[in-house]
């Protein structure tokens, strides 16, 4: 029986490529970079390598925020002066203004609440996560928000499962389902601690992982939840 779901946030809850992009196209348009598909998926690029440094302990936050835009700009004629710090400063405050969510991500936990007690797992910038969740609809379904940059542990780290398993007081960890998109921060790190998992496969990729379960909508998590809690 499920009582404690823990939820990714990006592209679980809300559709952070959309806010990215959106996000990145104001950005550069204040720094005159050219906006184009070619550059957004550079950056992109950039980015998910030092996310993925950032799950293996190999960098600290507040160095990734400010490499990603230095590596990129390096890599573009005639803006190796631009401050990277500036730079990512702009993008974040831009980013707290988009808070589209990912589809059905209301009904889901609207149908959930007072059934599960339904929490927010996340790696990403503090004060960026803080607003945009409070910007959606989904807001009042969700009981806490854990964030790595808070805790000072990381996802997948053992220690950041059990600080939230610790704080909401679970014994069983069987009551706890684990639903995300990405499979090293969630997946890996799910498995590894001993959790069930629901990895959210909206790009129908391929594994050799085994989540207890793979989901393309949020709303089999409905049925998951009620096959389970007979």
């Amino acid at each position: 029986m499920y009582k404690y779901l823990l939820f990714d946030l990006d592209n679980t809850l809300l559709d952070f490529d959309a806010a990215e992009e959106r996000s990145l196209k104001k950005t550069f348009q204040k720094y005159n970079v050219p906006i184009s598909k070619e550059n957004i998926s550079e950056f992109r690029k950039i980015n998910q390598k030092y996310w993925e440094m950032y799950e293996r302990k190999e960098i600290e936050k507040k160095d990734l925020i400010v490499y990603r835009f230095r590596d990129f700009f390096n890599k573009l004629d005639g803006f190796q002066n631009i401050n990277p710090q500036e730079v990512n400063d702009f993008y974040l405050f831009s980013l707290t203004d988009e808070a589209e969510e990912m589809p059905y991500s209301n009904y889901v936990l609207s149908e959930l609440d007072g059934i599960c007690y339904s929490v927010i797992v996340t790696n990403g910038v503090r004060k960026t996560q803080l607003e945009r969740i409070a910007k959606s609809t989904f807001f009042n379904a969700i009981s806490k928000v854990y964030i790595s940059e808070t805790i000072g542990i990381q996802k997948p780290e053992p220690g950041f499962f059990d600080y939230v398993l610790n704080d909401l007081n679970i014994v069983n960890k069987e009551e706890v389902l684990l639903i995300g998109d990405s499979l090293t921060a969630d997946i890996i790190g799910g498995i590894k601690y001993g959790i069930d998992t629901a990895w959210y496969n909206i790009n129908n990729l391929e594994t050799e992982l085994k989540p207890t379960y793979i989901i393309h909508d949020l709303r089999e998590l409905l049925k998951i939840i009620n096959y389970n809690n007979k």
